[in-house]
């Protein structure tokens, strides 16, 4: 199999989406191209990609919470470490939780710019939701630009 849009040659057919309608798979992209596609037009159209993932959280409730659930408990307990950390330095007094820095909102998160490593933990951006968000998708953007560049 080959992808039409990356021209990278793909053995396995679980390298693409299966179809909704059908159990039949969709070669018109593989699934990195479709992740890729679908980033860039959020980053585009992010109301209309609020709006269309507020919808769908309402839709699918459940499904989300146990989405939510399956991302912290993975794997990747660094995150979640780190996230904790930073809660518990904020709580403790030893870390300022501060406005955003984009738009000044005063509901801010923080932003592991740098990364998960332990020596990161507490160096931070703060970030209102929506500028973490496109800061997350831009980021990821960028790094599978770099690995496809490869």
């Amino acid at each position: 199999m080959k992808c039409p849009i990356c021209n990278s040659k793909k053995l396995k057919v679980t390298d693409f989406y299966k179809r909704s309608d059908s159990s039949r798979y969709d070669f018109s992209s593989c699934k990195k191209c479709r992740i890729m596609r679908s980033d860039k037009w959020r980053l585009k159209n992010p109301e209309r990609a609020r709006a269309k993932g507020m919808k769908w959280r309402k839709e699918n409730h459940d499904r989300y919470i146990q989405s939510i659930n399956a991302w912290y408990h993975s794997s990747d307990k660094q995150h979640a470490r780190a996230a904790n950390i930073v809660r518990r330095a904020v709580l403790a007094n030893k870390l300022e939780k501060k406005p955003c820095r984009i738009c000044k909102n005063p509901k801010s998160e923080a932003h592991h710019h740098k990364g998960y490593e332990k020596k990161n933990w507490l160096v931070v951006q703060w970030l209102c939701r929506k500028h973490h968000l496109s800061a997350h998708v831009k980021m990821r953007l960028k790094n599978k630009e770099k690995q496809w560049a490869n």
